[in-house]
């Protein structure tokens, strides 16, 4: 066994309280999960199998972005048997990994639960349309899939708080044509792309200077016309 699955191994026994990143004991006194250096090795490597969907909902938030792969062990058997979610697959591309964004509702203990866990992402059709697909963590697994987070822009990008996450995908949700170019651009746009009231004040900016460049245009176009008129009486 590799030193990789030895640590993921460890942590299967490591009692899970909530989202506490810090090692030691909570206002209980019960354990909380982890350091925040192994939280961290877990949300930037780690891709996660069924058996640990524990240690997955220990560390994955909402408005999260997670990579999807068959995986290795499935992959001969899945060519054979039919996708339950055949929309996962692009007809045109053999390569299987694709992006989704985590939506999720938190339990009492503030850690979110294995059913309370979607993943959303986006099937763009060459006529420019699309379809919204839902997964669930159940959808992941029986189908022998594996997914890691991947907030993949983190390090150049402010993401979004998750109500403006939440807008995002509320809106994509109502559009008619697509406005991504695949499903790695949707999830980019739902943590750290333009949110619609920032594209709404914009555009309103944009009509106020142009309805204020309209407006002085028009009242030169009248003072030059009366002023050529008082000269030729």
């Amino acid at each position: 066994m590799n030193r990789s699955n030895s640590f993921v191994n460890s942590l299967k026994w490591w009692p899970l309280q909530g989202h506490n990143t810090n090692t030691g004991s909570n206002a209980n006194g019960n354990t909380t999960f982890g350091s925040s250096v192994a939280v961290q090795k877990l949300r930037e490597s780690k891709w996660f199998h069924r058996d640990e969907q524990r240690i997955f909902c220990a560390v994955i938030e909402c408005g999260f972005i997670v990579e999807m792969r068959k995986s290795t062990a499935s992959n001969m058997q899945q060519q054979n048997n039919s996708y339950e979610h055949e929309d996962m697959q692009d007809e045109n591309e053999t390569p299987v990994t694709w992006f989704g964004i985590v939506l999720c509702k938190l339990a009492k203990d503030n850690k979110p639960k294995p059913d309370s866990i979607e993943i959303y992402y986006v099937k763009i059709r060459e006529n420019g349309t699309f379809k919204m697909i839902k997964l669930t963590l159940e959808d992941i697994w029986k189908n022998g899939w594996e997914l890691r987070i991947n907030n993949f822009a983190d390090r150049e990008k402010q993401p979004h708080i998750e109500k403006d996450i939440r807008n995002q995908v509320s809106f994509a949700r109502k559009a008619k044509n697509s406005l991504w170019n695949n499903n790695k651009h949707f999830v980019y746009w739902c943590r750290y792309g333009s949110r619609q009231q920032d594209v709404r004040k914009r555009q309103m900016s944009e009509c106020v200077k142009w309805g204020s460049v309209g407006m002085n245009a028009g009242m030169l176009l009248v003072m030059n016309k009366q002023k050529s008129y008082s000269t030729s009486k």
